[in-house]
């Protein structure tokens, strides 16, 4: 691929840079002060203290069934939510401490994405492309934003990633629990961990084969049987205690679907931005070289994920967890194009990224995209 001189200085400096030690504590930090004013968020019109009573109220009673809440409401759907509960009780956290956690846990996804992509592809420049490109996402930004709904999104996302990047069985499926037990939303992304570890094994230079995708090894057993535990224990817990998630509401089903058709686009555009990129690019370079089996399983993959989401309000949130479908692509490419090209393709991701800053697409009343910071005023003067 042509040279660029300018970009190519570019990726110079940053190859330079990332010689040090600290320099993906300092990349995460700085891009997230400077990217504060872009990311988006949600803020509900009522305090969050009422989402907070709840988790504590689980924290001292990890069965509460919680039917005494309105079944539409989100709090009433947390009721299999306990990883967070279970963490404020073990570290007896506050209010405030569960937040200051929750940004951590935000600091780590980025900075552990950047050790993952370094992981797969050996080479820092795309990693900081990766990391500075997340951040501009809902994936990414959540926990630095999430400080008045309580979604706690961002430990599912972080678990996600462990999951992923480490490689001993006993840890891939403490992980794929957490992230579970976080969000039901985390057990479908557990399909992507699933599918990840199996391509561990895969040859690079040949098709990938049936046999690649059925044959089990240590590491995607350890995540299928996380799975297999989780739905043990949610039946369980079901029939003893009488705790279930009530889908009997009008918040997910095929009126949400069909209500949420008008939005789907944008929102889908949402749940990975630029990197949709590196799908087009991967779709074209399955279809060259005819791995068509591999193509059909992530296209699945994808489709589960963009239609699922339109079936409930938060149509972001669901589809979000699509993300670490982009570590499968890397993992894949890596063998079919060279660093330089990979390079560009990042930096068009990152370009893309960041001209459109993390948003979130929520089906309710009459507003359905939601902003923050400067984004959200140039959006409240044109759209009011």
């Amino acid at each position: 691929m042509t040279k660029i001189p300018y970009i190519e200085s570019l990726f110079s400096w940053i190859e330079k840079k990332s010689e040090k030690w600290y320099y993906v504590y300092l990349l995460t930090i700085v891009t997230i002060l400077v990217t504060s004013n872009l990311n988006s968020v949600y803020e509900y019109k009522y305090q969050s203290y009422n989402k907070w009573n709840i988790l504590l109220l689980k924290s001292l009673d990890l069965t509460n069934n919680l039917s005494g809440l309105n079944p539409q409401s989100h709090e009433a759907k947390t009721v299999f939510r306990l990883f967070t509960p279970i963490l404020i009780r073990l570290f007896h956290l506050g209010y405030v401490k569960l937040h200051i956690f929750q940004y951590l846990i935000g600091l780590l996804i980025i900075i552990f994405s950047y050790k993952f992509t370094m992981k797969i592809l050996n080479d820092s420049v795309s990693a900081s492309l990766i990391s500075i490109g997340l951040i501009c996402t809902y994936f990414g930004s959540n926990s630095f934003i999430d400080m008045s709904s309580f979604w706690l999104d961002g430990f599912s996302f972080f678990f996600i990633i462990m999951s992923m990047y480490v490689s001993s069985p006993f840890l891939i499926f403490f992980f794929s629990s957490c992230a579970a037990w976080n969000d039901e939303r985390a057990f479908m992304a557990l399909t992507i961990v699933f599918i990840f570890h199996q391509m561990f094994h895969f040859e690079s230079s040949n098709k990938i084969k049936i046999k690649d995708l059925v044959i089990i090894n240590r590491r995607s057993f350890a995540v299928f049987f996380a799975m297999i535990c989780y739905l043990a224990l949610r039946i369980f817990l079901q029939f003893e205690y009488s705790m279930h998630t009530s889908f009997s509401d009008g918040l997910v089903n095929f009126n949400v679907f069909v209500r949420n058709i008008p939005v789907l686009p944008i929102a889908i555009l949402s749940f990975l931005e630029g990197f949709w990129f590196l799908l087009i690019i991967f779709i074209l370079i399955t279809l060259h070289k005819k791995d068509y089996l591999f193509l059909a399983f992530i296209s699945f993959i994808v489709l589960l994920f963009s239609i699922s989401s339109g079936f409930v309000l938060d149509v972001t949130r669901t589809g979000s967890y699509l993300m670490p479908v982009i570590f499968i692509l890397l993992n894949y490419l890596k063998n079919k194009l060279d660093r330089s090209t990979i390079r560009k393709a990042l930096l068009i991701v990152l370009f893309i990224c960041i001209v459109i800053p993390a948003y979130l697409v929520m089906s309710i009343g009459n507003r359905d995209i939601y902003w923050y910071g400067l984004i959200q005023k140039i959006y409240t003067i044109l759209y009011k």
